[in-house]
């Protein structure tokens, strides 16, 4: 299911499909101050996310609860993943 990714739109696009799952990984260039991990998992189509960074065995479920900002709840996650990869430890549950 990872073998293989394929862009989305682009290859500006941080999202790319494997079979069944997305890789969100955000280049270099559009985060300088804090490198953004690869995170592995979904978006679905309602603000919700379920992704998995595999350098912090961190889990990150969320969601917004609406359609109007699409791409809120990648900010969402991305704003997580990097938090919790500059901390260096993941907590078990984050509300």
């Amino acid at each position: 299911m990872t073998a293989q990714w394929h862009s989305v739109f682009s290859p500006l696009v941080p999202i790319h499909y494997g079979i069944g799952l997305m890789r969100y990984r955000v280049p270099r260039w559009q985060t300088p101050a804090t490198p953004a991990p690869v995170m592995i998992g979904h978006s679905g189509a309602f603000g919700t996310v379920l992704y998995y960074v595999p350098d912090r065995d961190l889990y990150i479920a969320a969601t917004v609860n609406q359609m109007r900002a699409r791409s809120l709840s990648h900010v969402l996650l991305l704003r997580l993943a990097t938090r919790f990869s500059a901390i260096g430890t993941a907590p078990q549950m984050f509300c």
